[in-house]
């Protein structure tokens, strides 16, 4: 039996927040999922619906070249880490540091984050639901505009 149906996370989905959904389905199996956009904060989160659990993902990777760029400023870097780290251990959930070929690796080598949070059926609720897609798609529109912030700042002071 499936714990979370297609008309229960549509009836979850607040209209006034979510801008759009879509609903893929795995062929053959009882998995599906949702690609939701959220307004007010630009990215994208995937709700996958399995059999016991919701697990809202998010992830992006980091332009390359502002990653070097930020590298090559040490105390930006150290900075972007800080602030980083702070976001990432407030958010729900777990993270993960991972390489160009989505590797787990160290902060310092990595070109992507991603981001999960499982949702379980004995606790869930819309409000937990919206509030975890919130906080996710918060960080995760932190985490990708920070850097650039950062670089841009300094670039404007010289």
């Amino acid at each position: 039996m499936v714990a979370f149906s297609e008309e229960k996370i549509e009836s979850w989905l607040d209209e006034q927040r979510i801008s759009d959904w879509t609903v893929v389905r795995e062929e053959g199996g009882e998995q599906f999922s949702f690609e939701v956009e959220l307004h007010h904060i630009p990215v994208d989160l995937t709700v996958l619906v399995g059999p016991n659990s919701l697990n809202i993902i998010g992830g992006f990777t980091f332009d390359p070249e502002l990653l070097a760029n930020l590298l090559d400023r040490k105390e930006l870097w150290h900075q972007f880490r800080t602030e980083a780290m702070i976001v990432l251990t407030n958010v729900r959930g777990f993270y993960a540091f991972l390489d160009e070929d989505f590797n787990p690796t160290s902060f310092e080598e990595m070109r992507r984050i991603s981001l999960q949070y499982f949702i379980y059926p004995d606790g869930a609720s819309q409000h937990l639901f919206m509030n975890s897609l919130y906080d996710m798609a918060r960080a995760e529109a932190f985490l990708m505009w920070r850097p650039e912030q950062m670089v841009s700042a300094l670039d404007d002071q010289t």
